[in-house]
């Protein structure tokens, strides 16, 4: 904002919300971290978002300290990281199609902006199941890429591309904001080859526990598939995924138990990689919440209701006004 009229001069959308506050440099280059855990550079002047240094095992919740060139920053997974202040990039993805049929080839492009030639880009495959493909390809000497990828599964994908950067270069993703979706494309079985078309759900129960307790997770394939993987993608509250494997049973079910071990918000999503009769499918994403000792109270411990608690509290409250009313009216007597 503009210090002396307080006017908004321009605001950048992050993944998450921010703690700390950024480090400018004496270019005009603004650098901070944030909860989602991502790192990002900006364009102190304009707001353009000139880089983003990918995603790291825990949240940045200090700010950033420049000196000579680098920049450095702590981070919740127990590092100190320096960066050498380059030139920042960015780098597109985009896939020529939406849809695709079994056996169609998929082309993925993009370019580095400011152009990089002979760069090697990483093009990472989201599959159904939540596997992760990794290809390589080089840019061109106007720092365009182009990678031809043939599915061979039915189902959902999403491709991201990235590269390490140089020493004059500043690494960069295509996951360069969490609200511009990532390559999608769906891939479906050609007319007449006889797979069904499924649909995966999932559950939580309870939806919110306390730090250290189990949550279940139930959901099912539909129609029926028995004897089947489902992968479960569940991310924690500082964004780190885990992925847990189940088997569906005859009637397409599955469940599993699991303890949360940080407290903050979750969520699942269930997927599996389809066969021969059956298509690949992914369900929605599912929200969950655990809470510390403090906040789940001596009343939870005891196996007594949130409710239950909040009937207590407010019939308190109520002999506590009636006997104020009655003192009241004595007095005035």
């Amino acid at each position: 904002m503009d210090a002396t009229t307080m006017t908004r001069l321009w605001w950048g959308r992050t993944g998450s919300a921010q703690k700390s506050s950024p480090a400018i440099s004496s270019n005009n280059v603004a650098y901070i971290g944030g909860q989602d855990s991502y790192f990002w550079v900006y364009d102190a002047n304009s707001g353009k978002q000139l880089e983003n240094l990918g995603k790291f095992a825990g949240a940045f919740q200090s700010s950033p300290a420049l000196a000579y060139g680098k920049v450095y920053c702590g981070n919740w997974d127990g590092k100190l990281y320096c960066f050498k202040a380059g030139t920042p990039t960015s780098i597109s993805c985009w896939v020529d199609r939406q849809t695709a049929t079994l056996g169609d080839t998929v082309y993925v492009r993009g370019a580095i902006s400011p152009s990089v030639g002979g760069a090697t880009v990483t093009i990472s495959y989201r599959t159904p199941d939540f596997t992760v493909l990794n290809r390589t390809v080089t840019t061109s000497s106007d720092g365009a890429y182009e990678d031809a990828f043939t599915p061979d599964v039915i189902g959902p994908y999403a491709a991201f591309a990235s590269w390490t950067g140089t020493a004059t270069y500043g690494r960069s993703s295509s996951t360069s904001s969490a609200y511009v979706a990532p390559a999608i494309f769906e891939v479906k079985a050609a007319e007449g080859t006889g797979v069904t078309a499924t649909t995966t759900n999932v559950a939580v129960s309870p939806t919110s526990v306390a730090v250290g307790k189990q949550v279940t997770i139930t959901g099912s394939i539909s129609p029926a598939v028995a004897g089947v993987q489902v992968s479960l993608q569940i991310v924690k509250p500082d964004t780190s995924t885990i992925t847990r494997a189940v088997s569906t049973a005859s009637d397409g079910s599955f469940t599993d138990k699991f303890a949360l071990d940080a407290a903050g918000t979750w969520s699942v999503t269930a997927g599996w990689a389809g066969n021969a009769a059956f298509s690949a499918s992914r369900s929605n994403s599912v929200t969950f919440t655990a809470t510390t000792t403090e906040q789940a109270g001596a009343g939870a411990a005891a196996g007594i209701s949130n409710e239950v608690i909040a009937t207590i509290v407010a019939a308190i409250a109520i002999i506590i006004v009636v006997i104020v009313g009655v003192l009241l009216l004595r007095r005035k007597k």
